[in-house]
């Protein structure tokens, strides 16, 4: 392939999803239900390849995959029985899975760029999840739960393959970045005047990544200007959950808000390659950045029996952050 200009490979995907759902239920005789299901299910395979044996010649050369998801999700039941022996019950249950694949890859063949040759992988999701489950009833017992389950399922690799050789007037830049941003608040409220009330928050969150810039065995890059092999993985949540239940005899609110994080970010050059920037620096990097903040409150209120609150915040991260340069490898910086 020879081109006097520019040459581009580019593959993107980008998903927006707005759920609003909500039940009411009124009922003046025994039974008030309400109940809301939201179910947002997100696969992705994104990829920007160049087969085995390419010889390119260009000015400048970009190859890129990514993948943007942006989704709100707002989930509301209501339920009310004023009898005076009524039972009330509201529950609000969301499903949220994002499972996204991208990948872009130059194969054991050759560029020759006198421009500035990129390859790139970067994948992005945001989710706000507001939900609220209300119960009100005037007879022996109210309760309200709302619980929310989300996955994110993410591979974002950017790699060269064994043998590839690269040469480069300008700089050569090898990345993979992955970010996630998630907003989640959670809320159920019940109230029995003359019974029982029962309320629940229950949020559980599984980040699940791998991010990886590799340069693997063998392969040649040289560059007048700087080289970098960068992988960085990027998480940012907020989760809010609150229970409220207040009656005459019996109260009981409780919030449970479980996160966990397995991440691997990798940036690696393989055994044997040979890395030579004539005028530059060469920098093989992996970050991870990780800030949450959880906020639980519960509360039972009662006049009567008892007024039982609990909050169980738990936060499980498990992360394998390696930059590593393999055995043999040259690298030279000018």
């Amino acid at each position: 392939l020879r081109v006097s200009g520019n040459t581009t490979i580019e593959a993107e995907d980008r998903a927006t999803a707005r759920i609003i759902a909500g039940s009411l239920s009124v009922s003046p005789a025994k039974l008030g239900v309400g109940f809301t299901l939201a179910v947002l299910i997100d696969e992705a395979t994104v990829e920007a390849k160049v087969g085995g044996g390419a010889d390119i010649e260009t000015a400048n050369y970009t190859q890129r995959a990514f993948n943007k998801n942006d989704f709100m999700v707002i989930t509301i039941a209501a339920a009310v029985a004023h009898g005076s022996s009524g039972n009330a019950l509201g529950g609000t249950v969301n499903v949220i899975v994002m499972d996204n694949h991208i990948t872009a890859e130059f194969g054991d063949g050759a560029i020759d760029a006198t421009g500035n040759v990129s390859i790139t992988a970067g994948s992005d999701n945001y989710l706000l999840l507001p939900s609220l489950s209300i119960a009100g009833a005037g007879g022996s017992a109210a309760i309200g739960g709302t619980f929310s389950v989300i996955i994110v399922n993410t591979e974002t690799f950017a790699k060269i393959l064994a043998g590839a050789d690269i040469d480069s007037d300008g700089s050569v830049i090898l990345s993979a970045a992955a970010a996630d941003k998630l907003i989640s608040v959670l809320g159920s409220v019940s109230a029995a005047p003359n019974g029982s009330a029962i309320g629940a928050a229950l949020s559980v969150l599984v980040i699940n990544g791998k991010t990886k810039a590799q340069v693997e065995n063998g392969v040649t890059i040289d560059a007048a200007g700087s080289i970098s092999i960068t992988a960085d993985a990027d998480a940012w949540l907020l989760i809010l959950g609150m229970a409220v239940a207040g009656s005459n005899t019996a109260s009981v609110g409780g919030t449970i808000i479980v996160n966990v994080f397995l991440r691997e970010v990798e940036a690696s050059v393989g055994e044997d390659a040979e890395l030579t920037s004539s005028q530059g620096n060469i920098l093989v990097q992996a970050l991870a950045g990780e800030w949450t903040l959880i906020i639980g409150v519960a509360l039972g209120a009662s006049s009567g029996t008892a007024g039982i609150a609990g909050v169980i915040p738990v936060i499980v991260s498990i992360n394998d952050i390696l930059a590593k340069v393999g055995a043999g490898a040259e690298l030279t910086a000018g």
